[in-house]
């Protein structure tokens, strides 16, 4: 320490419009990274339990700087030792401490999968890219303003037992005003539909059974089984069946019955194809097979709810009167005649 006390001085004493910029500032991120791998030693020896203050607490005391600059030491010093080849890097000037701090970050959230990382292609990825490129979400005043507003009467501690972040508070605070906001129903439309989140799973992955597929958004991205049964508590199931993924809604938006809609809504709910025995001598014509197809109308007429007893028929029983025989007709097994109507009565398709 006495080396670079003097070293700093004679530093200091130089010429400053003489002094490599680059340079310097090399040797800086040098000196904040040996800063990093200091405080996270003490750390690990307890220095802070002395003094009865956090960790953080503690290096914002000793190094004079606010808790979440210490913060940001700590997990560079806690993750440099996982990442040898950053740490190279940051101590030959390769990389600057910011790039750095932002690769040990990435690297405390991924945890144990941190060996996944390629670190030479973050490295090149570090010198590839400036700092600047790391600020998003960027608002004018008083949209900023707003925005912050909203999400500090959201994002306060949920009692005692809330262990979470400031950070990580605001985060979900966001993604909580994005939900106010959608369950009002008052965003525009687009495709005539709502703003919504499309959840795909299976029967199984939504009970929760073990050895169930994993369900995921409409984008490919997977979520876990937990967050499928959260998100069904308020949503909308649209059942799919076989793989033309045709979907068995009521509601569905279509201008005729579709050939999957008829099976479920008539024969699944415990309806008939037909109409019930005691009418269909009024239904089907006298030179009609019992084994026959059923009116074209008949599918979609019958809710799935609705008891087939209950149902009226499609076509009144004809009245009473002279039968005439129709042209073209086979005769069938009474005649193939029908009876006639009266002149201008609406007479409904009887095929």
């Amino acid at each position: 320490m006495r080396e670079l006390r003097a070293a700093i001085s004679v530093l200091e004493a130089e010429d400053d419009d003489f002094i490599d910029l680059r340079e310097l500032s090399s040797l800086i991120d040098r000196l904040q990274g040996k800063l990093c791998r200091v405080v996270a030693a003490a750390r690990k020896r307890g220095e802070h339990l002395l003094a009865g203050q956090s960790p953080c607490s503690w290096v914002a005391l000793q190094c004079q700087m606010s808790r979440t600059s210490a913060a940001d030491r700590l997990c560079v010093g806690e993750e440099l030792a996982h990442l040898p080849r950053i740490a190279q890097a940051l101590s030959s000037g390769e990389i600057g401490f910011q790039a750095a701090s932002v690769i040990c970050h990435l690297s405390e959230q991924i945890g144990e999968k941190r060996a996944y990382i390629e670190e030479e292609d973050w490295i090149g990825f570090a010198r590839r890219f400036s700092i600047k490129d790391l600020r998003y979400l960027t608002h004018e005043a008083a949209g900023g303003a707003a925005l912050k507003s909203a999400l500090e009467s959201l994002s306060r501690p949920l009692g005692a037992d809330d262990g979470r972040t400031s950070k990580q508070r605001r985060a979900d605070s966001l993604v909580e005003l994005v939900h106010h906001a959608m369950d009002r129903g008052t965003l525009p439309r687009r495709n005539g539909v709502r703003p919504h989140v499309s959840v795909h799973t299976t029967i199984e992955g939504l009970k929760g059974e073990l050895g169930a597929a994993a369900a995921h958004l409409e984008g490919g991205m997977p979520i876990s089984n937990k967050t499928v049964q959260r998100l069904a508590c308020d949503g909308s199931l649209h059942r799919v069946l076989k793989a033309d993924s045709m979907v068995i809604d009521v509601g569905r938006a279509k201008r005729t019955a579709q050939p999957a809609q008829g099976s479920p809504r008539n024969h699944g709910a415990g309806a008939p194809a037909g109409p019930p025995p005691d009418l269909r001598r009024a239904w089907l014509r006298p030179a009609d097979r019992d084994d026959q197809r059923p009116p074209r109308r008949l599918l979609g007429r019958r809710r799935a709810h609705q008891p087939a007893e209950d149902d009226p028929p499609l076509l009144p029983p004809p009245p009473p009167g002279p039968r005439r025989r129709l042209p073209g007709r086979a005769r069938g097994r009474e005649g193939g005649v029908h009876p006639a109507r009266p002149a201008g009565h609406d007479q409904a398709p009887v095929g």
